[in-house]
Order: C-alpha cells, then structure tokens, then sequence
C-alpha cells in the first residue's frame, strides 16, 4: 500500500510585470480623487494666506461695503445711530486738532448763507441821498441767554422778529468759539451787506446790536459803546438778576 504523500502548496511571488500593472490600476483607479484632494489642499491653503492678509481682506469687505450700507440705510436707522456717537467724536477731534480745516470747508458757505439770511432779515435799500446814514433798527439782547431785551424800530413796518436776530448772532459766536477754539471771543462785531449795516457792541451782560443804512461815520461806534455803558450802570441791579 502507498502512503499518500502530504500536498504542499507554494505561493509563487508575484512578478514585476504584475506589480507594475496593479500600480498602475491603482493610478488609474485613484487619479481623480488625487487631483481633488491636491485642489482642495490648494483652496484651503489659498484662503489660509488670505485670512492672513490684512489689506486683502480690506479689499474684499470694500467691495460689498457700500451695497451693504445701502442695503441697511432703506431697511432702517440702526446703522445711523451706531454710527453717530463715534462720528461725532471724530468730528469734534478734528475741530480741536486742526480748526483751520474745518474753516476752509465752511468758508465758501457760511459767508453767503449769513448775507443771504441778513438780507432776508432787513431788506437793504438804497440809502436817501438827503442822508449820510439812517438808523433803523436798535436791538438790546441779554449776554447769557441770548434773550431780547428791547428793539426800537424807526417804522414799524420794518419790525423784525428780535428772536431772530438774537439766535444769529448767538449762533456766530458759538461757532466761531467751538470751530477756532476761542473762548474769550464775544462774537460778531459788523456785518456789512450792501449799504446795510449791523454793528455789534459786546458788554459784560448785554449786547447792542444797531442796523443801519448809508455811509456810517466810524466814530459813531464810540458812541454806541457808551450808550451800551450807560445801559449797563443804569439797570445794573436787573441784568445781575
């Protein structure tokens, strides 16, 4: 009898060729998910530098800033009113740093408006030519709050509204305070619109403001600083109260 001899099997190493095939269907197989990842890799690399980059990305919220701000202008006002504080702020800093600027900006407007609201104010007319000047006008105005104390016209029909001149005069002086930083400024001393004319006379606690037409003397000025004296010794006790 034969004995049956053990079977052994012997796995045979696989050869180059088949190697360089499998490595090959692995290439092929792989290839579009390898250029994916390699192109997601460099997106994500891309924006990475991107992040990193101050001005780039300053450029990219310009571009969409201004719609954005549109955008919230016609839903409501919250932008506008998170923004005013620090625009202010901004504004007056500006003002104490350089008030020249803010000067030069206004220059070509404040000029105009002021003629444009005097005129308005006083009507200015051709001067009689029987007459050197006319007064037309005399307005005695509290220092401190701006309120009219009395106004003495030559016509009625050419009263104004005393309020009115009062609030210009004190709107001048707080600007030209607060835009130049002078704070012993009293204010608007003569305002010359054609042959119109409005000088200004300062006291501690009142104020003289006169109009005028015509060629007014120069020396009629000293008259009305001691007139606006005068005034403030004969109701001393009423202005300090």
């Amino acid at each position: 009898m034969k004995s049956n001899a053990s079977l052994k099997v012997h796995a045979e190493p696989l050869s180059t060729e088949t190697d360089d095939k499998l490595a090959s269907l692995r290439e092929l197989v792989l290839a579009p998910v390898n250029s994916r990842v390699q192109e997601l890799e460099q997106q994500v690399d891309s924006q990475s530098e991107d992040l990193n980059n101050p001005e780039l990305q300053a450029q990219k919220c310009s571009d969409v800033l201004v719609q954005a701000i549109g955008i919230s202008a016609e839903k409501d006002e919250s932008l506008s009113n998170a923004l005013q504080p620090e625009v202010m702020k901004g504004f007056h800093q500006s003002i104490q740093e350089d008030p020249s600027e803010l000067a030069e900006c206004l220059y070509p407007v404040l000029g105009p408006a002021v003629r444009k609201m005097v005129f308005n104010m006083f009507s200015p007319k051709k001067a009689n030519p029987n007459k050197p000047y006319t007064i037309e006008q005399v307005f005695i105005i509290h220092k401190e709050t701006s309120l009219p104390l009395n106004h003495t016209v030559i016509d009625e029909a050419m009263v104004q509204d005393a309020d009115m001149v009062s609030g210009m005069l004190d709107a001048i002086r707080s600007f030209v305070r607060d835009a130049f930083s002078q704070h012993d400024f009293d204010g608007l001393n003569t305002l010359q619109v054609g042959d119109l004319s409005v000088w200004v006379e300062w006291g501690p606690k009142a104020i003289l403001a006169v109009v005028m037409h015509g060629q007014v003397p120069d020396d009629l000025r000293d008259v009305f600083a001691r007139l606006l004296e005068q005034f403030h010794i004969e109701h001393r006790e009423t202005l300090l109260d």
